[in-house]
């Protein structure tokens, strides 16, 4: 069996998604029924989410994902506001904040919210096999995506196994 760099992935929200492209439309993206968040993550993420917390919002814990919904954001504040509050409650040490809008994200961190870091997806009418979620490791970065060949009678050379590395075993 051979063993090649097919190249690496960047991963920004901590978690990894395996599924068929042609999926990703039909299945994945369609109009949210939640309403948008702004989840924040990163050293000083729990500071950040206590201090909110002393301010009254509602701050939701989500595999070391912090959210807070549109609905606690109050008037006079938009995103890039509500953004700048959070990056000066963590000062200098950086924090990541997104402004979700979609529900494929939630699908995601729902599913990889178990004590197996990951799970199933499956498809709109409930059977599995659309595709499979789970966290990155450590959280953000960028990762090497392995591909293993092998000589399969009658095809050829193929990829018979994907290696994504999250943590290399050196730094175990």
């Amino acid at each position: 069996m051979r063993k090649e760099l097919l190249g690496v992935v960047g991963v920004d929200s901590g978690h990894l998604v395996i599924t068929d492209p042609v999926y990703i439309k039909s299945s994945w993206l369609h109009e949210s029924d939640k309403s948008p968040v702004v989840r924040f993550w990163g050293r000083r993420a729990r500071r950040v989410a206590s201090n909110l917390q002393n301010m009254g919002y509602e701050v939701i814990k989500r595999a070391n994902v912090y959210e807070v919904g549109i609905d606690n954001i109050p008037l006079g504040y938009d995103y890039d506001t509500f953004v700048r509050l959070i990056k000066d409650f963590a000062g200098d040490d950086k924090i990541a904040v997104q402004v979700i809008h979609d529900s494929l994200i939630d699908k995601v961190f729902d599913i990889a919210d178990n004590e197996n870091k990951g799970g199933q997806v499956n498809y709109p009418l409930g059977h599995p096999g659309l595709g499979v979620v789970f966290q990155s490791g450590l959280g953000d970065g960028v990762y090497e995506v392995w591909a293993y060949y092998d000589d399969i009678e009658g095809w050829g050379e193929r990829i018979v196994k994907v290696e994504v590395v999250l943590i290399p075993e050196e730094d175990n």
